[in-house]
């Protein structure tokens, strides 16, 4: 056996451990019938994938979505990075990660919306706060106004009555 297969096998073996994933037969059998190959994330047409993610569904043909980051299709080995979008380790799926993204839109745009409100809210307070001191400020010259024309108009009558 070649020292490059060897270290491929054992990679394949620590990675299959660290994944936590026991082999079945079948997948041994799978594994000898794709050598010099590996998996390639991301990549494949919904329905078409080798296999995906533990947990994901079955495996072989039962990809839901196009491009899944959790399904993979075998493909010779150095191919997969130069391909758009392949990877060799599960990526998060197309689709959660437009859902994400939109969220994220979602709520900078509420946060947005919620400071602008928030802006209109005290410009608005602002400017009644102003009206109301205006309003004041007004009524407090019209009484003074009033009261000077109570003097004035005592006056007159002090006037008036010196007179006679």
């Amino acid at each position: 056996m070649s020292s490059l297969k060897f270290t491929s096998l054992v990679a394949a073996g620590l990675f299959a451990a660290s994944m936590g994933t026991q082999a079945t037969a079948a997948e041994n059998n799978a594994k000898a019938d794709n050598a010099g190959k590996e998996k390639c994330y991301g990549i494949a047409k919904a329905g078409k994938n080798d296999c995906g993610v533990q947990g994901k569904h079955s495996c072989a043909g039962q990809g839901t979505e196009n491009g899944s980051g959790a399904d993979w299709l075998f493909v010779p080995k150095g191919l997969c990075e130069k391909i758009a979008n392949g990877s060799l380790t599960p990526v998060a799926a197309k689709a959660e990660e437009k859902k994400a993204v939109e969220e994220k839109k979602v709520e900078e745009k509420k946060a947005s919306s919620d400071k602008k409100a928030e802006e209109k809210k005290v410009a608005e307070e602002k400017k009644a706060e102003e009206k109301k001191a205006a309003e004041e400020k007004k009524a407090a010259e019209e009484k003074k106004a009033e009261e000077k024309k109570a003097e004035e108009k005592k006056v007159e009558e002090k006037k008036a009555e010196e007179k006679k």
